[in-house]
């Protein structure tokens, strides 16, 4: 999917090829888990300006409002 990917370009171009060093800078609480809100306020943070709504719903598998690092 084009917007997963483009993210994960993203997230790539802003923290490098490792992407657990991207949760950690986004996972700002540090709980391992992520809200909507939460998601949105990082990520706008850090400059990323994409569909937040629509990456988030693809990421969240489990359809709770939260995406989690495990």
């Amino acid at each position: 999917d084009l917007t997963i990917r483009e993210f994960v370009q993203f997230l790539q171009y802003a923290f490098g090829e490792d992407l657990k060093d991207a949760w950690q800078a986004l996972d700002f609480n540090g709980d391992g888990d992520l809200t909507e809100a939460e998601f949105d306020k990082a990520l706008k943070s850090k400059g990323y300006f994409g569909p937040v709504r629509v990456v988030f719903a693809l990421l969240d598998k489990t359809d709770d409002g939260e995406i989690s690092e495990h």
